[in-house]
């Protein structure tokens, strides 16, 4: 009988290759670029461990289970991706620390206007704009209170911001946030705020969460940033808060990505975009391989698989 074919389409060296194979022990262990797997590879798969083409999946009916090299799964989720009893595991956790990073430095651009005095510095225009806004004693809410929303919270609190979380249950207690809220509480939170940063997953519930509504809610020169998912944020609606409500926004997330060159929000001062790479550093890609690996081992060893993904919920 031929072994189960478990197919690895994340980079990996030579060194990790090995980490993996002696892992997955009696095992077809496949090392493959995600690009050039085939739909008849992914109809023998056993097991994935990346990110495949989903357009490919719905045949697979060998599969058990697939790993996401990311943490965002909204691909895999949508009905009739995964064939059915498919186990899908993602990557949550291994970007937080890169993307709290991204927010802090991203709210610190608004608030020093850095984005401001680089286009005045490629004019070679020597104009001091005013004093400008701090942390200290600012308040931030937190729309997403997971492992990323934590890590914001974690150092944004450390420059003494009051950080507020919004979960969409289970409101409990937690030492990184000074308050805990459910997302029903949103509209009475957002009036009070001078910072929102958007942390969410892309699903049913959270499709145009910020629209019209919302951003007439928010404080009038708050900060709005978005790392969770482009169809959060109603694009028009979005366009008209930075023209006559925001001080400055941060995106790195589009309803449309790459964003299209005729779109408004590129000419708009005040708004920093960044494409899709706020999770982008070498330590996130450690953590990948070692959540991976982690769930391999458990896989061949039929113990309970780390970051399982409730399907329903995206998530």
């Amino acid at each position: 009988m031929d072994a189960e074919k478990i197919f690895v389409l994340i980079s990996l060296n030579d060194e990790d290759k090995k980490k993996f194979t002696d892992a997955a022990v009696g095992y077809d262990l496949r090392f493959m670029d995600r690009n050039a797997i085939t739909q008849n590879d992914i109809n023998g798969a056993y097991a994935i461990i990346g990110s495949p083409d989903p357009k490919l999946l719905k045949d697979a009916r060998e599969l058990l289970w697939l790993h996401s090299q990311s943490a965002g799964v909204d691909r895999y989720v949508k009905e009739g991706v995964l064939p059915s009893g498919v186990t899908l595991t993602n990557s949550a956790g291994a970007f937080s620390q890169a993307i709290g990073e991204y927010l802090v430095g991203a709210l610190l651009c608004i608030y020093k206007n850095f984005h401001l005095y680089r286009d005045l510095q490629r004019e070679a225009s020597w104009h001091p704009l005013g004093k400008v806004k701090s942390v200290f004693g600012s308040k931030v809410l937190i729309v997403g209170a997971g492992s990323i929303g934590r890590a914001f919270a974690t150092k944004i609190k450390a420059l003494g911001a009051y950080t507020v979380g919004v979960r969409r249950r289970h409101a409990d207690p937690d030492e990184c946030f000074d308050e805990m809220h459910l997302i029903d509480d949103l509209d009475a939170l957002l009036p009070d705020f001078d910072v929102v940063a958007v942390c969410l997953p892309g699903t049913d519930e959270t499709n145009g969460l910020f629209d019209e509504k919302r951003f007439s809610l928010m404080k009038k020169g708050s900060v709005f940033i978005n790392i969770g998912r482009g169809n959060i944020v109603n694009q028009d609606a979005f366009a008209a808060a930075l023209s006559d409500k925001l001080l400055g926004a941060v995106v790195d997330v589009t309803d449309v990505e790459p964003l299209p060159k005729d779109s408004p929000l590129w000419d708009a001062k005040n708004l920093l975009i960044t494409p899709h790479v706020s999770g982008h550093m070498d330590k996130s890609d450690q953590m990948v391989r070692s959540i991976a690996l982690e769930n391999l081992k458990r896989f061949v060893n039929n113990e309970p698989l780390t970051n399982i993904v409730d399907v329903n919920a995206g998530y």
